[in-house]
């Protein structure tokens, strides 16, 4: 019986191929036979520090303990740091999209504040979508999904009583409306 160059399991003296890994046993020189065959009688192989046994895990290709090369590419614009999503962060205020959005919503100012022009001219020619797209804008800048131009999120430290303020006089117009349309049904009000 002899053994198989690669997982070093017993095979007869005239068989093709191993029958556990499936070597090709008619390989007959030793640029075919894998490193790891070269010296089993010396033990279990040992590199980076890690002993395994024959047939065992094979070693990394190059010098083991090599460290990784520096990753390629130009570094980000200074100022703008990346955010734990791997997109990067807007130099713009998010208090200000905040605000804007609110008060100045229907009018797309906020839009135009983070250098979306073209859908700020479309905020202004619809109202804000009848104000459905500025209460979405305007909730989208509190929850830190709203991302400028150059799609890098507006995700700066904000006050958070700040946006508390102003989801609470929201919820006040809102209720103020109902109230005014159930005790002056014929008045006008917006």
């Amino acid at each position: 019986m002899t053994n198989c160059p690669k997982c070093n399991a017993e095979v007869a003296p005239d068989a093709l191929k191993c029958p556990s890994c499936g070597y090709d046993l008619k390989a007959t020189g030793p640029q075919d036979a894998p490193a790891q065959a070269a010296d089993l009688s010396k033990g279990p192989l040992t590199y980076g520090g890690t002993q395994h046994p024959a047939g065992g895990p094979q070693p990394p290709q190059g010098q083991p303990n090599q460290a990784a090369p520096p990753p390629q590419g130009y570094p980000p614009h200074p100022g703008y740091q990346p955010n734990p999503y791997g997109s990067l962060i807007s130099p713009k205020s998010r208090n200000v999209v905040i605000v804007l959005a609110y008060f100045l919503g229907i009018f797309g100012v906020h839009r135009f504040y983070l250098g979306k022009i073209g859908t700020g001219l479309l905020m202004i020619i619809t109202l804000g979508g009848l104000g459905i797209w500025s209460l979405i804008d305007f909730f989208n800048a509190i929850f830190g999904t709203y991302t400028d131009s150059h799609k890098r999120y507006v995700d700066k430290e904000y006050s958070k009583p700040l946006a508390y303020i102003l989801i609470g006089l929201l919820g006040l117009s809102v209720i103020l409306q109902v109230v005014m349309r159930i005790y002056m049904p014929n008045s006008f009000y917006m």
